[in-house]
């Protein structure tokens, strides 16, 4: 959903400037991120498995409607049914996924190519499991900070940059 806030005393709904996207399957949205002209979708996983990360093109997904206009890419990660993505953010060419399960917590991924979204094998070690369920960063993107509901209630990721040269 896409709502226009620019003028808050005539906000239009989106179901009639048909501003959106919509993915396939039944799985719902749980976590956006919105940088660099993309936009970052995270999904739940239900019966059947699909797709639960989506990179889009911000100006597509503005200008049209159709369920596949501005998609760069997507990419399965995985999830159990009954779990999702719980935040995303973005340092460069990676992006942070926290996930709310307890066998995956926190995944790094290669996101320069979004035909080709890859675990970077030098990330691998932050990849915990710890029912990440919200993930946050500071603004010169030095930090990650990532809430957990089980075990450490706050973990933090110093310098994103230096963390997985690609």
């Amino acid at each position: 959903m896409i709502i226009d806030v620019s003028n808050p005393a005539s906000l239009t709904h989106p179901d009639i400037t048909g501003l959106g996207f919509d993915a396939d399957g039944n799985n719902d949205g749980e976590s956006i991120y919105v940088g660099n002209n993309r936009v970052y979708l995270g999904r739940a996983q239900n019966n059947p498995p699909t797709d639960s990360f989506y990179i889009l093109d911000r100006a597509d997904t503005l200008n049209n409607s159709s369920a596949t206009d501005g998609i760069l890419g997507q990419h399965s990660i995985g999830l159990q049914n009954n779990t999702y993505i719980a935040g995303i953010r973005v340092s460069g060419d990676l992006a942070f996924l926290s996930i709310d399960d307890p066998n995956q917590g926190l995944i790094i991924y290669n996101i320069t190519d979004p035909i080709n979204i890859v675990l970077p094998a030098a990330c691998s070690e932050f990849n915990y499991s710890e029912n990440t369920v919200a993930l946050d960063s500071d603004i010169d993107s030095k930090y990650l900070f990532a809430a957990n509901s089980s075990n450490a209630e706050i973990s933090i990721i110093h310098d994103l940059d230096a963390v997985c040269p690609l």
